[in-house]
C-alpha cells in the first residue's frame, strides 16, 4: 500500500510505503505495452492444428507447432518455437529465442551398445501469468506433460528437462532442472545451479548460485555448494540472492 504524503518539488507526489521495491514494480506495470495483444506477425508460422486466441500475440519468425494452444493475452516474442503439444496459459510471456516442447534427452542402450531413443508425446503445460526468459529450453514430457505452474518465473538460458515441474510462483534464475524433478511453490533457484534428476526442491526452498542438488531440498531450507548442503540462513520476504 502507498499513501500520498505531500507535494514534492517540481509538482511530483511523494509516496510513503514500507515496500518500495514492490511499489516500484506496480508502477512500472502502468507502462506495460498493450499493443502487442491480438497481433500475429506475417512471418510467424502457425500450424493449422494449433489454436491461437484472438487476444494472443505471436512475434516475428516464431513457430507454433501442431497441437499447441495460446490462450488469451499470451505473448510470444520473436523467434519463439513451440514444437508440439504446448499449452500457454493466459497472460503468460515467452521471450525471444525460447524453445518449448522439444523431445527430452532419453535413450536406452541395446545389448550391443547402440542407443534407442524414447519418443516424447507429453508436451508442455504452461499455466497463467508465467514468464519465460530468452533462449530458455523446456523439454516436452514423455507421456505426461512437463508442467510450468501459475505465476512461476524462469530466467533466460535455463534448461528444464522432461517431466519436470516448476511452480507455482517459483523462480529459476539461469539454472538447470533435470527431468523428473519438482521445484515447488515459492522456491528459488540461483544462477547456474543444477537440480539432478528426481530431486525435489520443496516449498520455500532456496538453491544458491552454482550449487549442485543431488538429494531433495526440504521446505524453507537454503542449500549451497557442490554437492549442495543445508545452511542456517533462510531467504526472507522479497530478498533474492
Amino acid at each position: 500500500p502507498m499513501t500520498p504524503a505531500a507535494a514534492w518539488t517540481g509538482g511530483m507526489l511523494l509516496f510513503i510505503t514500507p515496500r518500495p521495491r514492490l511499489a516500484f514494480a506496480h508502477m512500472t506495470g502502468l507502462f506495460k505495452r498493450t499493443e502487442l495483444l491480438g497481433f500475429v506477425h506475417p512471418t510467424a508460422v502457425i500450424d493449422p492444428e494449433s489454436f491461437v486466441a484472438p487476444t494472443a500475440h505471436v512475434g516475428a519468425l516464431s513457430y507454433v507447432g501442431p497441437g499447441c494452444v495460446l490462450r488469451a493475452g499470451a505473448v510470444l516474442h520473436p523467434r519463439v518455437t513451440l514444437v508440439r503439444y504446448v499449452s500457454v496459459g493466459e497472460r503468460s510471456v515467452i521471450h525471444a529465442g525460447a524453445t518449448i516442447g522439444a523431445d527430452g534427452y532419453s535413450y536406452v542402450r541395446e545389448d550391443d551398445g547402440t542407443l534407442v531413443k524414447i519418443e516424447h508425446f507429453g508436451g508442455v503445460q504452461i499455466e497463467a501469468d508465467v514468464e519465460i526468459g530468452p533462449n530458455t529450453n523446456i523439454n516436452g514430457g514423455t507421456l505426461d506433460p512437463t508442467r510450468i505452474l501459475a505465476g512461476s518465473k524462469i530466467d533466460g538460458m535455463c534448461h528444464i528437462g522432461h517431466n519436470a515441474q516448476i511452480g507455482p510462483h517459483a523462480c529459476v534464475a539461469a539454472g538447470t532442472v533435470m527431468g523428473r524433478s519438482a521445484v515447488k511453490e515459492g522456491a528459488w533457484l540461483g544462477l547456474n545451479c543444477t537440480v539432478l534428476p528426481g530431486n525435489d526442491v520443496e516449498a520455500g526452498g532456496t538453491v544458491a548460485a552454482h550449487a549442485l542438488v543431488s538429494k531433495p531440498v526440504p521446505a524453507d531450507t537454503t542449500v549451497v555448494g557442490v554437492p549442495a548442503k543445508a545452511i542456517a540462513r533462510k531467504r526472507v520476504g522479497e530478498v533474492m540472492w
